[in-house]
């Protein structure tokens, strides 16, 4: 008997898909381009081929268009699993097949957005689509689709990080240039191995600009009068000390900011000694130490230093700010 009430309940474990429309739909001429095609560089072949209605891996099925990229678009899908609905950023990458992506290794102020805590949004997205199927194009057996608005939610969920275009595998060591430049970790600039740490570096230098409401690295060249790595060390060693020599001696790179006993080569100079206690302006006592302790899990010169991520998810000024 509790089963049966159970199933009066809950009468279906998952949706079933929905029927859109394949031929009901308003046509777009070949010419002019439009969405995606009018991106300097565009190639057919780097976005995947997705078409409404169809369902991915089982249970994601595509309800519309979100939006696009330089490699990707971005849809509206039915969880049919999950009973719910998410957006998928759908790409093509060869490298990246069957990989977990880790590291992020851009994360800024532009790339995390807050979740939509009205689901009457996507049942109206949805229904728009039914009743007026989105206007698209044929192109080489492709379908281009034009981008429909999502209408602005009134609730507002948890923040959320986006834009995975420049994430990478944990797995593999690197060593190439990432992130935005005043959130280059000190690995990075000194061109020695990095891997998931520099996510943790990113965030610190992040959270610290949107809580004191300025940069705490600027990297400015006064002598240049732009961003350069040697200005953006020279502010890192004024706020944190002298780098350990282990770091330095793994980067490939060192030799032009560093000497052989680990000095700074002064082509710039230092600024005047400081530390994230003295910069900091907005807290006071209890609050003030533990918003600086978790920064300094995070901003440690030593990337084996770093908290990790599931670490500082328990780090109670976070966890008092949720």
């Amino acid at each position: 008997m509790a089963a049966f009430l159970k199933r009066l309940r809950c009468p279906s474990r998952v949706w079933k898909p929905l029927t859109f429309s394949s031929t009901r739909y308003p046509r777009i001429p070949s010419n002019p381009e439009i969405e995606e095609e009018l991106i300097p560089g565009y190639v057919a072949s780097r976005y995947y081929p997705v078409r409404i209605g169809q369902v991915l891996h089982n249970r994601y099925q595509v309800v519309g268009k979100l939006g696009f990229g330089t490699s990707s678009t971005v849809w509206l899908a039915r969880d049919l699993t999950g009973r719910r609905h998410v957006a998928l950023k759908l790409f093509i990458n060869a490298q990246s097949m069957g990989t977990q992506l880790d590291i992020h290794t851009d994360i800024k102020a532009d790339n995390i957005m807050f979740g939509i805590g009205d689901d009457l949004v996507f049942a109206k997205f949805e229904e728009q689509e039914l009743q007026h199927p989105s206007p698209r194009k044929e192109v080489d057996g492709r379908s281009i689709y034009a981008t429909r608005e999502l209408q602005m939610s009134k609730e507002w969920g948890a923040p959320v990080l986006c834009d995975l275009g420049s994430a990478v595998s944990g797995d593999l060591e690197h060593t190439e240039d990432i992130q935005p430049d005043i959130y280059r970790a000190p690995e990075v600039i000194i061109e020695a191995p990095w891997t998931y740490e520099v996510d943790i570096w990113n965030v610190g230098c992040m959270i610290w600009d949107l809580f004191e409401g300025g940069s705490l690295f600027t990297g400015y060249d006064p002598q240049l009068r732009t961003y350069r790595s040697r200005a953006h060390l020279a502010e890192m060693i004024a706020v944190l000390g002298k780098p350990p020599k282990s770091l330095l001696q793994s980067g490939s790179s060192s030799h032009k900011f560093f000497t052989e006993t680990g000095d700074f080569l002064h082509d710039i100079p230092i600024p005047n000694s400081t530390s994230l206690k003295k910069l900091e302006t907005n807290l006071e006592g209890e609050d003030q130490q533990k918003f600086l302790a978790m920064m300094d899990k995070m901003l440690q010169w030593d990337p084996s230093k770093r908290s990790s991520a599931k670490d500082l998810a328990r780090d109670e000024w976070i966890m008092k700010n949720m």
